[in-house]
């Protein structure tokens, strides 16, 4: 998986792995978590999203299995 570093506070990079549908995020403060079972249309408007916090929180967050990565 290619990292993609973002312009937020929260993230530092995301990352998408196609086939397995999982979703890497690196938190700014260094910890990372793994989302499964993501759209690859979830992945895309966070990629694209400004800010991608609001996307995050609406779209991922609580909705979606996870686990440190």
């Amino acid at each position: 998986m290619d990292r993609v570093p973002l312009k937020s506070d929260r993230f530092k990079t995301i990352a998408y792995d196609i086939p397995n549908h999982l979703l890497e995020v690196v938190y700014a403060d260094g910890s990372v978590r793994q989302y499964k079972k993501i759209e690859q249309e979830v992945y895309e408007r966070l990629l694209h999203a400004e800010p991608p916090e609001s996307c995050f929180d609406e779209k991922i967050a609580g909705q979606y299995e996870e686990e440190a990565g």
